[in-house]
């Protein structure tokens, strides 16, 4: 068992300078012994002796910077927490660790978020662009000769230029996860071309300026786009599309029957379908969500059918939408072993509809008595109860519930 830290707080280095004038050692220092003080209720649980914060293991440094990073690397990313950055902030707790920090740099360096801050009402003003600047600046040199992943998210603006460093390293992006208006940053975004070799992973958000009034984009949403920036990368093998992506406003290209894991979101059947034609040798794992706009029904009478012969898992989200688009008939899943339904009963057209999906599905499926068939329990409103909720129907399969992630 690890020693535990006791409040002899005399390594702390108090004298040593910070990134940013809104942390200090001390009050890194205090954060710390609050962190590591948990009040304990229990006098009989027994303690290891203490030690000295400056012989805590080196593994335990690892451990605390990728816990303590994490919220850094959620999506959407706030980028008005520059300032408070906790990998900053970790080296300046004692002499050891901020050793360690500077001369074995974690792997945390290799996630990379930026982006243009647009502040809501009453959030804190950024921090500035030459601190961003350095940000990135340490994240590229410490993580240097490893891959990359990388989050990309600039709203109703160009790329700016202060991200044409992270640009120049694209040969290294393991994963990008890119969120912008792509008729506006389609030049940017054409510097790609050619570099992506190691990219693996890619998750490409369309966010449409068109309802801002930060940028003039006038005659630059009026013409279809034809998007070929990913389709020469030679790994990509998952990809997750978020937006109106389709041949009205944008279609997207990849590298043909490439792609093992495919979801969809805000995007209707014909648009859906677009991508699977290219997909139909490779694909193993689909996963829709239609928007509530964007499915209409009979949507799917202008999808051609389709067979996917190595699809084993399919997710669906608003199952009613899915059903009543009519595109699920059109959809081929022989080899098909799982699926999984979401939001999938909250009244009865829903429960109809979820039934008569997997009755559809089992159909077209080689072994139907061996597919398993999961749903999403609903969350409860206000005041309700699970005896609130219609009873799903009867499933003439291996059925689980499963809680929502």
């Amino acid at each position: 068992m690890a020693p535990l830290i006791t409040g002899d707080l005399s390594n702390v280095d108090i004298s040593m300078d910070v990134d940013s004038p809104s942390t200090t050692s001390s009050s890194v220092a205090a954060m710390w012994h609050t962190l590591v003080f948990p009040r304990v209720e229990e006098s009989d649980i027994a303690l290891a002796p203490p030690c000295h914060i400056d012989n805590l293991p080196h593994e335990l440094l690892d451990m605390v910077i990728t816990f303590a990073v994490e919220p850094e690397l959620t999506w959407p990313v706030n980028f008005y927490e520059y300032n408070t950055n906790t990998l900053r902030a970790i080296k300046d707790v004692c002499h050891t660790w901020r050793a360690i920090s500077l001369r074995h740099p974690p792997s945390v360096y290799q996630h990379i978020a930026v982006g243009t801050p647009r502040p809501k009402k009453g959030q804190e003003q950024p921090v500035v662009l030459e601190h961003r600047k350095d940000w990135l600046a340490e994240h590229i040199q410490r993580s240097a000769g490893k891959p990359l992943h990388v989050i990309i998210q600039t709203l109703s603006t160009r790329i700016p230029d202060s991200m044409a460093p992270l640009f120049a390293i694209s040969d290294r992006w393991e994963s990008a996860a890119i969120n912008c208006d792509i008729h506006i940053c389609v030049d940017d975004l054409d510097t790609l071309k050619g570099r992506l070799q190691q990219l693996q992973q890619l998750t490409l958000c369309y966010t449409s300026a068109s309802d801002t009034d930060t940028f003039d984009c006038a005659g630059e949403l009026d013409s279809p786009l034809d998007f070929r920036v990913f389709q020469d990368a030679p790994l990509l093998t998952s990809l997750e599309l978020r937006g109106p992506f389709g041949p009205h406003i944008i279609t997207p290209f990849f590298p043909k029957n490439q792609l093992k894991y495919l979801s969809c979101a805000d995007t209707d059947a014909f648009d859906l379908f677009l991508v699977l034609l290219d997909q139909t040798e490779s694909l193993c794992q689909l996963r829709w969500t239609g928007s509530w706009s964007a499915v209409a029904p009979n949507d799917g009478d202008m999808c051609e059918s389709i067979t996917l012969p190595r699809l084993t898992k399919l997710a669906l989200g608003r199952v009613h939408d899915a059903y009543r688009s009519g595109a699920l008939a059109k959809l081929h899943l022989p080899a098909l072993q799982e699926l999984d339904l979401h939001e999938a009963y909250n009244d009865k057209e829903s429960i109809h509809s979820a039934a008569k999906t997997v009755e559809l599905l089992k159909s077209r499926a080689t072994v139907p008595d061996a597919l398993v068939v999961r749903h999403t329990p609903l969350e409860y409103e206000d005041g309700e109860t699970e005896e609130d909720l219609p009873a799903p129907p009867p499933m003439p399969l291996q059925y689980i519930s499963t809680t929502r992630m």
